[in-house]
């Protein structure tokens, strides 16, 4: 073995100038140093214990080794080998987005800003999450790289950027990632989808969300400490909600709704809000829900300037009345079934009767009247988009489904045409 086998063998951990390779147990095993192959070695003065399931290094040690086929040890004389300032932590094999002729620089995907125009927003967040190693989200660590990498961003680029955004969602993340496996990483429990490899549907959405709550809280600590004094800036997080309508009157159905809610929306803003998750939660969840800790409480209660939150759609919840004591999962946690109606891309409609869309304009008025009613009781709101502007590509339903004001024909060049709620968008901006 050479380093350069070493550099295409999965097999070998690569470091800035050697290469390791390790026992099951993640013990090293073999070393290559100057294209010298070596055994026997120890890691000596070590900052942090190497791991190898999510190859994560240390930041400094020192090695000792023998020589293979020489029975005589080669200490290292107390030289330090372990990365250099400008070497990241982790490097990843070269990517190259820009094509053939694109440099050819190693990129870790935790340490890549985005960059964002003068005076505008930006949403720290890991830019391709499938080459994010999932154990970092079940354990203290990623709290750690988050911040790590929020500050890089609030250094390189506050002076423009005034509001920031920790997490995008984080609900989709947890949910979509660790309890159904339809999202990066693809973890759940092998039940609830078959095409997951490894995951715990009961335990691990819960972990995730809680580092990713502790995440945010850190990174906006950072920000309020040490740089929005001087920038000026603001800084929150987007959630998202659906709202939930109680499939008929009946009590235990309006209960299932706001418990939906609770395990939706209440597990991100009430520790937000109290430092705490919401009763329902911890009494369903139980010792499967994680705790914070007095400290952590309370760095992460009021960690936000503004609040995004991010709506589509209601759901139906209907009451649960016997919980599954075999196949458990957040998603059955909450005992409430959930169903919703969406508006499917019926092609066989004609085009003048496509642009009908009169149930969107009586949402849209009805919902923006109360957002008046709101803002008229004092409620601090400072914007509103409408989603969507256009029909579009809608995550795993691609085009199946329609939520534009605007109508896309993807028959005929991708061609544009107003529905009614366009319109009726367009009168009431005019009015107001």
């Amino acid at each position: 073995m050479n380093a350069a086998k070493a550099e295409d063998d999965p097999n070998w951990l690569r470091h800035n100038n050697f290469y390791t390779k390790h026992t099951a147990s993640g013990k090293v095993c073999h070393v290559i140093i100057d294209g010298g192959n070596y055994e026997n070695i120890v890691f000596q003065d070590m900052d942090d214990k190497l791991n190898l399931k999510t190859k994560r290094r240390p930041k400094s040690y020192r090695l000792s080794w023998t020589k293979k086929g020489n029975d005589v040890e080669t200490r290292s004389a107390g030289e330090e080998v372990g990365e250099s300032d400008n070497v990241p932590r982790d490097v990843e094999p070269v990517r190259e987005p820009l094509g053939a002729m694109a440099p050819k620089v190693p990129v870790p995907p935790e340490s890549v800003p985005v960059p964002s125009p003068a005076g505008g927003d930006a949403k720290l967040r890991y830019p391709d999450l499938d080459s994010k190693d999932p154990a970092d989200d079940l354990n203290t660590r990623g709290r750690d790289d988050f911040r790590d990498f929020a500050e890089i961003c609030f250094k390189e680029f506050g002076d423009r950027v005034k509001y920031w955004i920790t997490i995008n969602e984080p609900w989709t993340y947890s949910n979509g990632g660790y309890d159904q496996g339809t999202l990066a990483p693809g973890r759940c429990s092998k039940w609830v989808n078959t095409a997951c490899q490894a995951g715990n549907s009961s335990t691990e959405p819960y972990l995730v969300s809680h580092h990713m709550l502790l995440s945010h809280a850190a990174a906006v600590k950072l920000y309020k400490q040490k740089y929005q004094g001087i920038q000026k800036g603001k800084i929150g997080i987007t959630l998202i909600s659906h709202w939930m309508v109680p499939y008929s009157k009946a009590k235990p159905n309006v209960e299932a709704a706001k418990r939906a809610l609770d395990f939706m929306f209440g597990w991100f803003m009430e520790p937000l809000t109290y430092g705490d998750y919401p009763f329902s939660m911890r009494t369903l969840v139980g010792e499967r829900l994680p705790k914070f800790s007095k400290k952590e409480s309370m760095m992460v209660k009021g960690s936000l300037d503004f609040l995004g939150l991010n709506y589509y759609t209601g759901y139906y919840a209907a009451n649960v009345a016997v919980a599954n004591p075999v196949n458990i999962s957040y998603s059955t946690d909450s005992l409430a079934n959930q169903t919703r109606i969406d508006e499917l891309n019926n092609s066989t409609l004609p085009l003048e009767e496509a642009l009908k869309d009169p149930v969107r304009i009586d949402y849209y008025h009805r919902h923006l009247s109360f957002l008046h009613k709101a803002i008229k009781e004092g409620v601090n709101v400072k914007g509103y988009f409408a989603w969507s502007l256009l029909d579009n590509f809608e995550w795993a339903s691609g085009y199946t489904v329609r939520f534009g004001i605007n109508f896309v024909d993807y028959e005929d060049g991708f061609k544009r045409y107003p529905k009614q709620s366009a319109i009726w968008f367009k009168n009431f901006l005019n009015k107001h």
